[in-house]
């Protein structure tokens, strides 16, 4: 057995991907990269190939990006944005503290500020803009780094008393922007110094929220024992909130011990919005469990293959005896949330060692991102990515930095990682199950013929309708039974399909005046969606590309002859032994037809060779039958949920992420 080797995510997906350049003084981390490339919205509003795009889409990111993306925090507390908190080589200034990457992007996101501070020669003054007002406001002041602190806490003027800190720049330049303090205070005389930084570390944070900028030696003197009681329990803090406040003054004399002790009693309860500490506290990361066994990732609810995908590797699992929970991710709004079979195994956040994401690599890129890289530390993350053409783009290719391993349905999506993959990619065939009770529905609840020979197909408009081709599965039929005397039918079963989109007008028009063709859009429970297919006679797939073909093998489980596009993920296991294959010509994807497509090819099915096929099918019946129970006892075999949960299992033990004794589900 092997100790899985669990990459650093943060720091691959930190790695720079677009470097710095003129107006851009920072880095632009590879998942910044990999979120733009995933987000249209994006991709439209940022053009990465100018100066100008990259900035401004690196000031979105750490604007209003960190609200979406709880990574992108995570990289910039890093020190993945190189530049981040280095001086601005187009804007140098020594005091207070220089312009650094961080401040010019703050300059650029607001007008008002750009014409108040026009930089180089405002510099200064855009400076103390930003300590005082701007970093709060956008957001910033966590990502200011330890130096620019130390600068602003750099003592200008000695506090006469050893125990009171000095005066600061940041106490100096305030106290010169308030005439009121200049009255208040006169640093010439050592009493005052020492009230001034008194009265900043206590009222001035407050009144001006700059507690985050308050240094170690500061908060030591906040909480030290106060000078005139130090055995009290009376903190410098305390007695410096008491003096600034009429009300606790006339409540509490803490010359008096009783009092005294009384007030720090009533600190210990309503004294909290006065502690540093308690305004700008950030807790420390939780600390993650590491159990034996696998966390499942994906759309636990959603009630569409992909959806699927993840709910099988469960049922793989526990067939196994591997320890597993699943966390659920929401898919497309128009997805109905109505699966429930993994709710009793739902957690928040990963427990396991490994986790695993049933959903396409760019999903993924957009989960961690939202989630944040902490639940992944120390976590053996597999990608269980769905694909469907030839070669994984290499534009995508900074999804690679957010897994360990790769698992892939089929050899056709091997290939499509394999060649560029810096991880490891396996073929896992994955577990295909029908449901218990699907045997309960018959062809009169759909409104078909009961003494017809039916094809079925059926697709999911989100699975990209070009890909699917039902289109071609119209053509097939009309040539492979042009005489409507035949008792023949085709039911074509859709999924939210859009009534207003090309794709579905051209499918309705194909089947306008034939009796025969059955057009079915409803999203339906899947034991019912098994019993429809369960009470046709033969299924259909013209598809141009799959994956897997999940489709396919429930068919073959229930027995039926499958008749499909012999290329792509099927090719696996629709064979001439197993299944009925279509012949084909590869053809370029065009434009539109399908993401990442660009200089890519799939199958255009020879719909002759597929009307054969299906006269075959229907014509003779013992070869048919032969066939299909082939196909069903292959089907079985391979993707049963035991043997896909062997696989699984075999794979983790030699990983070390599942005890090699039983762990239970």
């Amino acid at each position: 057995m092997t100790q899985a080797r669990v990459a650093d995510k943060l720091m691959l997906a930190g790695a720079a991907a677009l470097p710095r350049g003129p107006g851009l003084p920072i880095e632009i981390p590879r998942l910044l990269l990999a979120i733009h490339e995933q987000r249209p919205d994006l991709a439209d509003r940022f053009d990465l190939a100018t100066p100008a795009g990259r900035a401004d889409y690196i000031v979105w990111c750490l604007s209003d990006g960190r609200s979406d993306y709880i990574a992108v925090s995570e990289l910039a507390r890093s020190g993945a944005f190189a530049g981040l908190n280095e001086p601005d080589p187009d804007c140098l200034l020594e005091e207070p503290t220089p312009v650094t990457g961080l401040m010019r992007l703050a300059w650029r996101l607001r007008d008002d500020v750009r014409r108040a501070f026009p930089l180089p020669s405002a510099a200064e003054g855009f400076v103390w803009w930003f300590f005082l007002h701007g970093a709060r406001e956008l957001g910033f002041d966590g990502l200011v780094d330890q130096l620019a602190r130390d600068d602003l806490n750099h003592p200008v003027l000695p506090a006469d008393d050893p125990g009171t800190p000095p005066i600061t720049r940041l106490m100096h330049h305030l106290w010169k922007a308030r005439p009121d303090l200049q009255e208040a205070f006169d640093p010439r005389q050592s009493e005052q110094r020492c009230g001034f930084a008194r009265w900043f570390l206590t009222v001035g944070v407050h009144e001006h929220d700059l507690s985050w900028l308050i240094g170690p030696e500061q908060t030591a003197w906040l909480h030290a024992p106060w000078s005139a009681s130090p055995d009290s329990g009376v903190s410098n803090l305390m007695a410096e909130t008491w003096r600034a406040d009429a009300d606790l003054r006339l409540r509490f004399d803490l010359s008096n011990p009783s009092d005294a002790e009384a007030f720090v009693g009533w600190w210990k309860t309503h004294g909290a919005g006065h502690r540093p500490e308690d305004r700008d506290a950030v807790g420390p990361s939780p600390a993650y469990e590491a159990r034996s066994g696998v966390d499942l990732v994906g759309y636990t609810r959603g009630e569409l293959g992909i959806g699927e995908d993840v709910r099988m590797l469960a049922r793989a699992c526990g067939s196994a005896g591997v320890a597993h929970a699943a966390v659920d991710v929401r898919p497309d709004p128009s997805v109905r949330q109505g699966d429930r079979r993994l709710d009793r195994i739902l957690v928040k956040r990963p427990c396991h060692r490994a986790v695993v994401f049933a959903m396409t690599g760019v999903e993924m890129v957009r989960v961690v991102a939202m989630r944040g890289f902490a639940e992944l530390q120390g976590r053996y993350a597999i990608g269980h990515w769905p694909w469907e053409l030839p070669a994984w783009p290499q534009r995508w290719e900074g999804a690679y930095d957010l897994v360990d391993e790769i698992w892939t349905t089929s050899r056709y999506t091997y290939e499509a990682f394999a060649g560029r993959a810096p991880v490891p990619v396996l073929v896992m065939p994955p577990a295909v199950e029908l449901p218990r009770n699907y045997r309960a529905w018959r062809r009169a609840e759909f409104g078909l013929p009961e003494s017809a020979f039916l094809f079925h197909f059926s697709f999911d408009f989100l699975s990209y309708p070009h890909r699917k081709n039902p289109w071609a599965c119209i053509d097939a039929f009309r040539r492979a039974f042009p005489s409507k005397r035949e008792p023949v039918g085709l039911v074509v079963k859709a999924m939210r399909a859009d009534h207003q989109s090309p794709a579905w007008r051209r499918l309705q028009r194909l089947a306008q005046g034939d009796p025969r063709i059955f057009l079915i859009n409803q999203t339906m429970p899947r034991a019912k969606t098994i019993g429809l297919m369960a009470s046709t006679n033969a299924y259909l797939s013209l598809h141009r590309a799959e994956g897997f073909g999940r489709g396919l093998a429930e068919a073959m489980l229930l027995g039926r002859p499958v008749i499909a596009t012999g290329y792509s993920g099927n090719a696996d296991f629709v064979t001439e032994t197993t299944g009925f294959p279509v012949d084909y010509r590869l053809v370029p994807v065009r434009p539109g037809q399908y993401p990442g497509s660009e200089g890519q090819h799939w199958a255009d099915p020879e719909i002759d060779h597929a009307a054969e096929q299906m006269r075959r099918v229907y014509e003779d019946e013992q070869v048919a039958r032969s066939i299909a129970e082939a196909g069903r006892r292959h089907a079985h075999g391979m993707f049963s949920p035991a043997a896909a949960g062997r696989r699984y299992r075999a794979r983790l033990e030699a990983l070390g992420l599942v005890d090699a004794a039983a762990d239970g589900g």
